[in-house]
């Protein structure tokens, strides 16, 4: 269907697709070349649209997180002057001590009131969003220009970097033809498939969903994806196949702005260059329709359409937002049908125009309707994201999405949640989900609509115990003299083994950084488990000769500081290199930074943490403590102020999906996705880790926050126990995704299908986190469906290099079990992965279990 209208500018909530049109030219529901303006918000907000009548060339996805001082508490309240304290190498409250392991109170008063007296944790005041640094990256990371994977597709605007794995880079790499998933609509655009040009529109139609072959465990399938079958097509007759284009701008966050323009070769021309264009407005229906009428509206300056497509019995709603009374009287929007699958404007209309999926099933729904009325004409502009800590001992968080209103109106917005979010609102938003609005989302099960302009989110239960070794059944580790004796007989074996072989040979960041990490525990264990402070200092000063190749940016592919993108990446990316391709699991695309960059941070806090506990000099923090914060700066977690000017806000974590995307600048049909759920998790640990190392307070805070929220995502998404309704019961008996895109799950990996790597990517790296995230009863599951019968090791090479990280996985519900295994005479070294030590996994099985006495408690 054809409107016409000048120009439009379109928007697409999570509950509604808009557009509106500027006066002085026309645009399209194809979200046209004309000049219209498109604004699909972030997942969490899935589509949006305002009116730009300066700008009628956008076409917008407009969210960002803006940096947050904490909440309800008024930081401006602490008392100028009072000195920040540090930590004894974990978090706890301010107001406590420990002394040898038993907690001591410690009031300390402000004014009239001790914060004990108030109820109130000092840790609320804390700014969890603080920049790292806002100086340059370091000179040992030459700055280079012109990455391999050209931005011409995207402007930074208001943006100071350009954002390198959220939902929207599918418009901006490849051929920008697939789609992106503001959830719960999909979006894409098409540029002359089978002769349709626009923005294609989409829900998720669960009887379309694939399944592939049933050879999982229980006959479960080995994935499941989702048809992109567009129902609306928003389009203009100005575009061209060929010639019309997109760009996309102000990439923030959660967020970007998207143009899209008749002309590509107009990319600078502004609206003043079009006054006189005119724009046909299409509406391509990818059906026939069965009815479309003229519904009544009480308002005058709301006309408002009831459309029903024949076949799949979709019902949409059109809401069109006039200006005035007068423009509404001189120029109504009306539709005419012309031929069987297109609609047309009869007048040139400027305003607001919404487009909402009503149902499915052809029935009136007269309650979602009139929700719908309520909340036509505003559509969120943006997104803030706020936390705080909360509890006396710290161990509570909340975090707040609040979301930018625009439009003509003043109702609440109509926005969805995934699972997680239900799971964890509090009391004041869960009063606002109406389920009369049900939407699938792709792969995370089914959304409900929150009629609010804010969410609240708790986060119970955070990680503030955690520290560098693992915490036995009460709390600290416990080591038996005979269990000591066996593990120290290891690790002077292990000790002496050959670091710069695996590292310095290897040109791999991930790797190399897996090398360090495993080293670094078996150092750590050495002093804090083995009582040996010469073997401590052996192991130390080897892994800092070692390591000094990396810190000092050495290594075969060095990294450097890329302009174009705004990271730290491989200079791979320099040099005619293959922008698809894979060097490294795509590390100058890109791709894992969180889980490369974060056995290299892991390995650093540890020996500074050792230099500390030694007594050494710091001099190696003062040398290289630069170089950590910018790997921590560039990853996914750690740089969390838009004050730095030379890193994204949060590179790969997604608020609104409460995990990482690992996918950075390759195009796919999927969108977004990740693999290892472990090493996720792992990022975050090993910012703790660092924090810790250099106490800073709002690092620790922010990571056990990020863990909360985890835990909760990763156990309703990623690893699925019995009863996992986010999934389709015909995949769930798989137990772990594989991998988790945005529009599929397939219980595979990306380099290999055998179980040992699907479920053991889930796995890596076993630490004293994996407890929090991967509960004893899950895991107990696994190991039973897949490996209880010895299946996993001495049958073929892939077989036996996992056996190691599945049995250190099994201490999480059998440490005796585990132990058991890696105590063995005959053990074989080949079955130790080259992330971990034989040692290491001693120490997880000794201690997860308690096994009697010696208690060492690691906290301090």
């Amino acid at each position: 269907m054809t409107i016409i209208q000048p120009s439009q500018t379109i928007q697409i909530p999570s509950h509604l697709a808009k557009i509106s049109v500027p006066e002085t030219i026309a645009s399209s529901a194809n979200v046209c070349g004309g000049y219209p303006t498109l604004v699909p918000l972030p997942p969490a907000v899935a589509f949006t649209a305002s009116v730009f009548d300066e700008i009628p060339t956008k076409i917008f996805v407009t969210t960002e997180i803006i940096r947050e001082t904490g909440f309800p508490f008024a930081k401006s309240n602490i008392p100028k002057g009072e000195p920040r304290k540090s930590l004894w190498g974990y978090l706890k409250p301010l107001n406590s001590s420990r002394v040898g392991g038993v907690a001591k109170r410690e009031v300390r008063t402000y004014g009239e009131k001790s914060f004990q007296e108030s109820g109130v944790s000092q840790w609320s005041y804390l700014d969890l969003f603080p920049p790292i640094s806002t100086q340059p990256p370091s000179l040992r990371f030459p700055v280079m220009h012109g990455h391999a994977q050209d931005a011409m597709h995207v402007a930074k605007g208001r943006s100071s970097t350009i954002h390198t794995n959220k939902f929207y880079t599918n418009f901006f790499i490849g051929d920008r033809h697939q789609p992106i998933f503001p959830m719960p609509y999909n979006l894409a655009w098409v540029n002359g498939t089978r002769g349709l040009l626009g923005l294609a529109v989409d829900t998720i139609d669960l009887t379309k969903r694939k399944f592939g072959p049933k050879n999982g465990p229980g006959g479960a399938a080995e994935y499941y994806s989702n048809a992109f079958n567009p129902s609306i097509i928003l389009g203009s007759t100005e575009l061209r196949k060929g010639v019309s284009d997109i760009r996309v701008f102000d990439p923030a966050g959660q967020s970007a702005r998207v143009r899209i323009y008749a002309d590509h070769n107009r990319y600078n021309r502004s609206i003043q260059d079009r006054v006189r264009a005119r724009k046909i407005i299409d509406i391509p229906i990818c059906n026939a329709f069965e009815d479309i009428r003229q519904l009544s509206s009480d308002n005058k300056l709301i006309t408002k359409y009831l459309l029903r497509l024949v076949g799949n019995a979709s019902t949409w709603l059109v809401y069109a937002h006039h200006r005035s009374i007068e423009e509404a009287e001189s120029a109504p929007f009306r539709l005419r049908i012309v031929g069987t699958s297109r609609l047309e404007g009869r007048h040139r209309f400027t305003g607001l125009l919404q487009v909402a999926h009503l149902s499915t099933d052809n029935r009136g729904h007269a309650g979602r309707e009139a929700l719908l009325d309520y909340t036509t004409g505003n559509y969120c502009a943006g997104v803030e994201i706020r936390a705080h800590i909360t509890g006396p001992n710290a161990d509570r968080g909340e975090y707040q999405m609040r979301f930018k209103r625009g439009g003509q109106r003043r109702s609440p917005l109509l926005m969805y949640a995934l699972p997680h979010h239900v799971k964890t609102f509090q009391n004041s938003t869960m009063a606002n989900i109406h389920r009369v609005f049900k939407l699938p989302s792709p792969a995370k099960g089914m959304m409900y609509g929150v009629i609010a302009d804010s969410w609240r989110l708790k986060v119970e239960s955070l990680p503030v115990e955690i520290g560098w070794l693992p915490l036995g059944g009460r709390g600290c580790a416990s080591f038996p003299p005979e269990a000591l004796r066996q593990i120290y007989a290891v690790a002077r074996v292990e000790v002496a083994q050959n670091l710069t072989m695996q590292t310095h040979a290897n040109p791999s960041i991930y790797f190399s950084g897996k090398a360090y990490a495993k080293y670094a525990f078996l150092c750590y264990s050495t002093l804090h488990v083995l009582k040996d402070p010469s073997l401590t200092q052996f192991c130390l000063s080897k892994l800092k000769k070692d390591f000094t190749l990396f810190a000092e940016n050495r290594q075969q592919n060095r990294m450097v500081y890329d302009t174009t993108w705004g990271g730290v990446a491989s200079v791979q990316a320099f040099g005619g290199a293959d922008p698809t391709g894979d060097t490294d699991f795509g590390n100058y695309l890109y791709n894992d930074h969180h889980f490369h960059y974060s056995y290299h941070i892991q390995a650093a806090a540890l020996l500074v943490q050792l230099d500390k506990d030694l007594g050494n000099s710091d001099v190696w923090f003062r040398k290289n403590g630069e170089w950590v914060n910018n790997l921590l700066r560039d990853a996914q977690y750690a740089n969390p102020s838009r004050e730095d000017p030379y890193f994204p806000v949060f590179r790969n974590f997604d608020w609104y999906h409460g995990h990482s995307w690992a996918r950075g600048l390759v195009s796919c049909g999927d969108s977004k996705d990740e693999e290892s759920s472990s090493e996720d998790f792992n990022s975050l640990y090993a910012q703790k880790l660092w924090g810790i190392a250099i106490n800073d307070r709002s690092m620790i805070a922010r990571a056990n926050l990020m863990l909360g929220i985890l835990k909760v995502s990763l156990n309703e998404y990623m690893l699925m126990s019995k009863g996992n309704k986010n999934h389709p019961k015909e995949f769930v008996g798989n137990l772990v995704t594989g991998i988790l895109a945005e529009s599929k799950a397939d219980h595979k990996t990306y380099f290999g299908v055998h179980k040992e790597y699907v479920q053991g990517i889930h796995m890596i790296p076993v630490t004293a986190m994996s407890p929090y995230i991967r509960s004893a009863d899950f895991c107990e599951l696994e190991y039973k469906t897949y490996f209880s019968k010895g299946l996993h090791y001495g049958r073929s090479g892939a077989d036996r290099l996992w056996a190691g990280i599945i049995e250190a996985n099994r201490a999480i519900f059998d440490a005796r079990g585990s132990w058991e295994f890696f105590n063995r005479p005959d053990f074989d070294d080949a079955m130790i992965d080259g992330g971990a030590s034989r040692t290491w996994f001693m120490v997880l099985s000794a201690g997860m279990g308690g096994l009697s006495v010696n208690e060492t408690c690691h906290l301090r």
